[in-house]
């Protein structure tokens, strides 16, 4: 239940994150991108992967004996 949460969390948090991350690099660079959305879906992308990493619980351990 609480890994809900925390899935949750951690999708609301990289939203708004790649958010700004893209919008920092079109700030730079003095104009918006043609294709945006595939940017920000990469972005997002890699945000998400990199928190499952992070967030997922480690797997059970097999039951003894059965090796």
């Amino acid at each position: 239940m609480s890994f809900m949460v925390y899935y949750t969390l951690g999708a609301i948090v990289t939203y708004f994150l790649a958010a700004n991350i893209l919008n920092r690099i079109e700030v730079n660079r003095g104009a918006r991108f043609e294709y945006r959305n595939l940017l920000f879906f990469c972005l997002i992308f890699g945000l998400a992967l990199l928190y499952m990493f992070l967030v997922n619980p480690e797997p059970p351990a097999p039951p003894a004996g059965t090796e």
